[in-house]
């Protein structure tokens, strides 16, 4: 177990700092068949699958993508109230994205931020209202998606997250996120400020 968190570690570092999605699989395999091992399913093997999931999605195969995160959700299943159970609950509404379920995803979405706030792990409700901003910026539904995408940026402020890799990204994109939808709203006072801090 304690190897297999390792290389849970490692390859979540490797993908987010690298963009390595492949070697992060590569790393996230070797951590699945170590954690296989222990006599009952340790937390991080559901986080291994919600992981693989992940590099699934970013390779463009959602199917598997969405098998693995149900087997991280089915996994995790006995860990509720623990920020592993809801790493796989938003991995499965990542998963249901790139398969194209939006409803889907919203639903998942929104139970993972209701997770994550739960916990107090601001990192969490960051990256579910940065997603849920993002689904419903799709859907053309603006007031909502700019509620999601403020408070995404008012919780990165507080947690000072400049820099959070590839995935869910920084202090620049999120004040990108909120110009984009305010111009939209036809709210060009807001979108030229937020630019302007945006601009190093």
């Amino acid at each position: 177990e304690l190897r297999a968190t390792g290389l849970f570690c490692e390859s979540f570092l490797l993908a987010q700092d690298t963009d390595d999605w492949s070697a992060a699989a590569e790393l996230v395999d070797a951590g699945i068949e170590a954690a296989a091992d222990t006599d009952e399913p340790p937390l991080v093997l559901a986080m291994l699958h919600g992981i693989r999931a992940e590099c699934d999605a970013i390779a463009g195969d959602p199917a598997s993508a969405l098998a693995r995160a149900t087997t991280a959700c089915e996994l995790a299943a006995g860990h509720r109230g623990s920020w592993g159970h809801a790493y796989c609950v938003w991995q499965l509404g990542n998963a249901r994205r790139a398969a194209g379920d939006e409803a889907g995803a919203i639903e998942t979405l929104t139970e993972c931020n209701e997770l994550a706030t739960a916990l107090g792990t601001g990192i969490g409700e960051m990256i579910c209202c940065n997603d849920l901003g993002e689904v419903f910026e799709a859907r053309g539904e603006l007031d909502t998606a700019r509620r999601f995408l403020d408070r995404a940026l008012q919780v990165r402020k507080e947690l000072g997250a400049v820099r959070m890799g590839y995935v869910h990204g920084s202090m620049a994109s999120s004040l990108l996120a909120v110009a984009t939808v305010a111009e939209k709203q036809g709210d060009i006072a807001m979108a030229s400020q937020l630019l302007h801090d945006a601009i190093p």
